[in-house]
């Protein structure tokens, strides 16, 4: 016996936006709260085994560094601040997460 069959289509259906779950645990808990760059900008915390403030443009942290702004959270060994720029710079290894799925 033989027959046709065929799939129910799902118009609303939008799977890209399902976590997987075998994705990767989260480094840190990530705190409720407004997401950076919208509206007011958010304060910056950084914790850091080490500060190195020798220099006038920048500022390096190091060991263990961890920057967590709204629900964003950035950890690795080296970050470096410019001072006239605003920025954060790191090299070598870094993880980040947010809670962007």
């Amino acid at each position: 016996m033989a027959c046709t069959a065929r799939a129910q289509e799902l118009s609303d259906a939008n799977w890209a936006l399902c976590p997987s779950p075998e994705g990767m645990p989260l480094f840190q808990p990530l705190p409720e709260g407004p997401k950076p760059g919208k509206g007011t900008p958010l304060p910056t915390d950084i914790d850091a085994e080490k500060l190195d403030v020798s220099e006038k443009e920048v500022t390096v942290l190091t060991g263990n560094v961890e920057l967590r702004r709204g629900d964003q959270w950035l950890g690795t060994d080296k970050l470096t601040y410019r001072h006239e720029s605003e920025t954060f710079f790191t090299e070598g290894p870094v993880k980040f997460q947010d809670r962007r799925i």
